[in-house]
């Protein structure tokens, strides 16, 4: 998690196991405003509120069932 001011400008990329993705999700918000599993492993986007985002990085059923590991690097920046 990590504090962002509403209107700042957030850029997310993965690097690393195409088995992992990542979420991002805003304060309060009940849905992603970013699903990595349908738009890739890269967010760029203007924060919509002030408050705690968080990315939730996570692997599909099927890799996980089969015990499958995923090495993965999260950046963030902020500006």
């Amino acid at each position: 998690m990590f504090s962002v001011r509403k209107g700042d400008r957030l850029r997310i990329s993965k690097t690393g196991s195409p088995n992992a993705y990542f979420n991002v999700w805003a304060p309060k918000d009940d849905e992603a405003v970013f699903n990595g599993s349908a738009q890739g492993d890269k967010f760029d986007g203007i924060a919509t509120q002030s408050g705690k985002y968080k990315v939730q990085v996570y692997m599909m059923r099927a890799q996980a069932r089969r015990n499958t590991t995923a090495h993965y690097a999260v950046n963030v920046i902020k500006n």
